[in-house]
């Protein structure tokens, strides 16, 4: 991926590549389970298209195919570190991102051993809140972290993740979806609570986690007691 995206620097800036490729990539899992916002997003990636030549589009769709298999190898926060790689993180504000083995590390000792079975046998899944999620390596660890204690993240973790960066949301969002996590990425600012544009991924959609009703439910016991008169009921 880094060979690809420098093939790009005889012409273009490799901050406006990383950004439109993150959009396009984003916009590619988005518009085949989003109807609300698909005409907005495909006017959008029309627009960016047409700014590069047929050989560069190529490369875009090499890219997603690279980062495809990177994420069907081994879960991990690629774009995270592309963009550290390539040198944009100190271009923009200061902005980096945390390395993914040190998010690993943090996943380890947030989740714990007990705590999340507790939340899991209770209601059938847990929650994460990320309110500055950038490419979402910490999302991705936390993930990783409950796949090795035996829990099935595609199916066992809600994700609600905001960032004030769109380009963080697009990074966050093509990764998700891949490795088909159910989330709800916010383009927005946590600290004053605006709300900017939303981003579901598919296994939110296809999960039917919009709908509360259908959500699986974990398991009860049925048991049955013998009352004071000695007649069988529902304990």
């Amino acid at each position: 991926m880094l060979k690809l995206f420098n093939e790009f620097n005889y012409k273009y800036s490799l901050w406006d590549v990383f950004q439109d490729f993150s959009f396009i990539a984003a916009a590619c899992f988005s518009n085949r389970i989003d109807l609300l916002n698909f005409k907005k997003r495909e006017d959008e990636y029309f627009t960016i298209i047409k700014k590069y030549e047929h050989k560069d589009l190529d490369k875009f769709a090499k890219l997603l195919a690279e980062l495809i298999d990177g994420l069907s190898i081994s879960p991990g926060d690629i774009l995270g570190e592309i963009f550290m790689e390539l040198d944009l993180g100190s271009h923009f504000k200061g902005q980096f991102f945390t390395p993914y083995q040190v998010s690993l590390a943090t996943a380890e000792l947030l989740i714990g051993n007990n705590d999340i079975k507790k939340i899991i046998d209770q209601q059938g899944y847990v929650t994460l809140c990320e309110p500055a999620c950038g490419s979402a390596g910490m999302v991705i660890a936390f993930a990783e972290a409950m796949q090795k204690r035996g829990f099935n993240p595609q199916k066992q973790l809600l994700v609600e993740a905001t960032d004030l960066d769109v380009k963080c949301v697009h990074m966050a969002y093509a990764q998700l979806s891949l490795l088909y996590i159910p989330a709800i990425i916010h383009h927005g600012n946590t600290l004053s609570m605006e709300r900017f544009d939303r981003w579901v991924t598919p296994s939110y959609v296809l999960g039917n986690w919009c709908c509360q009703g259908l959500r699986p439910k974990p398991k009860q016991k049925i048991e049955l007691k013998e009352d004071d008169n000695g007649q069988l009921k529902f304990a």
